[in-house]
């Protein structure tokens, strides 16, 4: 199932009590079910392989306490084996905030075999060009891979004049996930999300889709109810 983790996916709501939802590039064409934990429950995020919440559980997200920041969750990624390769993999992705800056970031073992080395990465926030064409107002987070050089020679630079795929500050973009930049929050809002540059040629290994995927999936519901004030000091759930 790892081996051809989609490079694109966005939300489908099939319940009308939202406590569940799908993700897959068309509606008749489901990857994953996403299940919500009950009210009180630590679990936040419950990913199943396929269309229903009898899939395979792929990944849990769980809450491991609020601090100032935000949310601090835990990833547990179980996937089937394959040889010598762990199945299982676990990281926590904890909240940071400088001033009006907000960001999320964790560390996991990327690679394969002898390769295996942790990495760390950052979700910040983007209205940059990578996420423009999911939807005409666009606004969400960019998945930096932070020891990584962009497409452009690290060169970075300001958002009009930087290559395609790199940060402000010359690292390269893994992925990207987007909802529409609104004036009122809305509870059942869309999300697009997408792997790129090394993310999408698996040189990352087999945990890195699913990793980025729970990580946006968090950031998202953190952020979805106030999408339009990235930089409020309450982060809202839902």
């Amino acid at each position: 199932m790892a081996e051809d983790f989609p490079h694109y996916l966005k939300v489908f709501y099939t319940n009308p009590y939202e406590t569940k939802f799908s993700l897959g590039q068309h509606a008749h064409d489901f990857r994953f079910t996403v299940s919500r934990g009950p009210i009180g429950s630590k679990t936040i995020l419950t990913l199943h392989e396929g269309s229903t919440t009898d899939g395979q559980i792929s990944a849990i997200g769980k809450e491991t306490g609020w601090f100032h920041q935000g949310y601090r969750m835990a990833n547990e990624i179980i996937l089937p084996p394959i040889g010598e390769y762990p199945n299982m993999f676990t990281s926590t992705m904890r909240p940071e905030q400088e001033f009006t800056r907000r960001w999320y970031q964790f560390t996991m073992k990327v690679g394969e075999g002898e390769g295996l080395h942790s990495e760390k990465f950052e979700w910040r926030p983007t209205q940059g060009n990578e996420i423009k064409a999911m939807f005409k107002h666009a606004k969400g987070f960019k998945l930096v891979r932070v020891g990584a050089e962009g497409p452009g020679d690290g060169r970075g630079g300001k958002r009009q004049s930087r290559q395609l795929g790199e940060s402000s500050d010359g690292k390269e973009v893994v992925a990207v996930w987007a909802t529409k930049k609104v004036i009122l929050s809305i509870s059942r809002s869309p999300f697009k999300f997408e792997l790129l540059g090394s993310g999408k040629t698996g040189e990352l290994g087999r945990h890195f889709g699913y990793m980025a995927l729970m990580t946006a999936l968090e950031t998202w519901c953190f952020q979805v109810l106030r999408i339009h004030d990235d930089y409020s000091p309450y982060v809202a759930r839902h």
